[in-house]
């Protein structure tokens, strides 16, 4: 199907009582719910830790005009957190940000789109108000002079400010299940969750739940999520005008756009020629994700395929490998929806690990890449990787990571 189909409403079913609870946290609450299972818990924080390798996609179709460009600058950079960062990395007042570990301590490490490393924020590691695990965070956000990050560990949606002030918790209740990917407009937050709800809203003014739309067939039983197909995507807000764009990993492959009332207002789609597995839940599981990251500027939306991986464990150790696929970034039109044009980096054109894009402007796109073995030979790379390693071998992962900025072919450089 090329173009895109539309619909009067949202798919799913609207929870009632997410629409009658009022509210969802308090501050200095209780970071855990007394009654979760230990074994629900560790579950999540299994997912978590293999998630790094959540993202992958297909080769588009010639239908679609296809613009290939080249690599302008790449970098390795320090400390990168290797918990899923594709998912988490992102742009702020025109610089890369990108989650750290040092020792065991979380924090925000700054990187100009020349590369050149900026300044660094670390948060106290604990469970505590503005503390944070290193290793459950499961989703961040630097938004309106704010920083969100959501803690797995406690439950809780912690706010900071631009310098690393802790300002405030959201204690997050089982109506909203688990949070993945956030993002926030005006005073309301909205995100999209990994086995329940496929989109929400809180307001960030009381803490109340706003609405919540739920996936066709939520798991809320957490026995049953090994092997189940990852529902889930990443979700990026249009701050002109509020609206919601969620692309998903798994087939079929569309972005579903949302108005700030969370009503649907189009699925946008394109045809691919490759075939994909879904990405399957567990320590065990492996297949494809077909948008890994969704960003827009004024005149387009940008999806971004993510990589292939299959994971095992062998003796407590974690093994990854690739499932190599071209590279490619599907563009939308804002106005008609209609995918009009996929760009291909020339140096880059299989992809043999994971990647995100991490922000646009009208020079450049921004992508970070997890390379597990020959994606970037062809790249020139500044840096080192020798503190990239110190963290990954906690982990037991042999790859590397990387920063690459291409130019933007969807406008002219120089005007």
């Amino acid at each position: 199907m090329s173009g895109f189909a539309s619909g009067p409403g949202v798919r799913g079913k609207e929870i009632d009582s997410c629409r009658r609870r009022s509210k969802i946290a308090s501050k200095f609450q209780p970071f855990c719910e007394r009654g979760r299972s230990e074994a629900m818990k560790k579950a999540i924080l299994l997912i978590f830790a293999g998630s790094l390798m959540l993202l992958f996609g297909g080769c588009g179709s010639g239908a679609v005009p296809v613009e290939t460009v080249s690599v302008v600058k790449a970098w390795m950079p320090e400390y990168l957190a290797p918990n899923d960062p594709q998912s988490k990395a992102a742009m702020y007042q025109g610089e890369i940000y990108y989650p750290a570990i040092e020792g065991n301590a979380f924090g925000l490490q700054f990187y100009s789109l020349n590369g050149e490393k900026g300044r660094r924020i670390m948060f106290p590691a604990g469970n505590g108000p503005g503390e944070v695990q290193p290793f459950t965070v499961s989703s961040l956000k630097i938004v309106n002079d704010r920083i969100y990050i959501v803690n797995l560990g406690t439950r809780a949606l912690s706010l900071f400010d631009t310098e690393g002030k802790y300002l405030d918790d959201i204690q997050l209740n089982d109506d909203l299940g688990f949070i993945y990917s956030l993002d926030t407009f005006k005073d309301r937050l909205y995100f999209t969750g990994l086995f329940k709800n496929k989109i929400g809203a809180i307001d960030l003014k009381d803490s109340s739940l706003i609405k919540c739309v739920e996936y066709e067939d939520p798991i809320t039983d957490m026995t049953k999520i090994w092997g189940s197909d990852l529902k889930t995507g990443s979700l990026n807000v249009d701050q002109a005008n509020g609206h919601i764009y969620l692309g998903y990993f798994n087939a079929p492959y569309r972005v579903e756009e949302y108005d700030e009332n969370l009503d649907l207002v189009r699925t946008m789609s394109r045809p691919l020629k490759e075939k994909y597995e879904n990405m399957k839940v567990g320590g065990q599981g492996g297949g494809h994700l077909l948008i890994s990251s969704v960003k827009n500027d004024e005149k387009y939306i940008y999806a971004s395929f993510g990589g292939g991986q299959k994971t095992t464990q062998d003796g407590g150790g974690m093994q990854i490998e690739a499932m190599p696929r071209p590279f490619f970034v599907s563009v939308f039109d804002k106005k008609t929806g209609k995918c009009v044009k996929e760009i291909r980096i020339d140096n880059i054109p299989v992809l043999e690990g994971v990647a995100g894009l991490v922000g646009v402007t009208k020079e450049h796109l921004v992508f970070l890449f997890a390379d597990f073995k020959d994606t970037l030979k062809d790249v020139v790379m500044d840096g080192e990787d020798e503190k990239q390693v110190d963290v990954l071998g906690q982990m037991g992962l042999k790859m590397h990571f990387a920063f690459v900025v291409t130019d933007n072919p969807l406008y002219e450089q120089g005007h």
